[in-house]
């Protein structure tokens, strides 16, 4: 009887468990690289896309990749059209869960996002 009870009560912390891995899913939005996005390369297949890795590419944009990829791809800033204060709201929810900008790499990486 005591076994029994050992292992309904080990099966039932196994579904307890998946059961949260399972609530656990990211609320990242399906990515879906439609179009280029700023840093990404042409067709020719040179470079890596979703990086801002050229020369020629805009420094802001370069900015956006090496802070943002830091957590999360950065197909995930590039596919959302937020406005100017959806931005600010988003940058600064980063900055509380950790990120390191100044305040002019704040001010340079919302203009850049809401302006796409």
């Amino acid at each position: 009887m005591r076994r029994t009870s050992v292992l309904i009560l080990a099966a039932l912390l196994v579904i307890f468990f998946a059961v949260g891995l399972a609530a656990c899913t990211s609320d990242t939005p399906a990515e879906t690289p439609a179009t280029e996005q700023p840093g990404e390369t042409d067709s020719s297949g040179t470079g890596d896309a979703g990086t801002a890795t050229d020369e020629s590419a805009d420094p802001t944009a370069v900015l956006i990749e090496s802070k943002c990829s830091l957590c999360h791809t950065t197909e995930r800033v590039w596919a959302v059209d937020y406005d100017r204060a959806t931005w600010a709201a988003t940058v600064d929810r980063m900055k509380s869960n950790g990120l390191v900008i100044t305040d002019d790499e704040y001010t340079q990486i919302v203009d850049y996002l809401s302006e796409l």
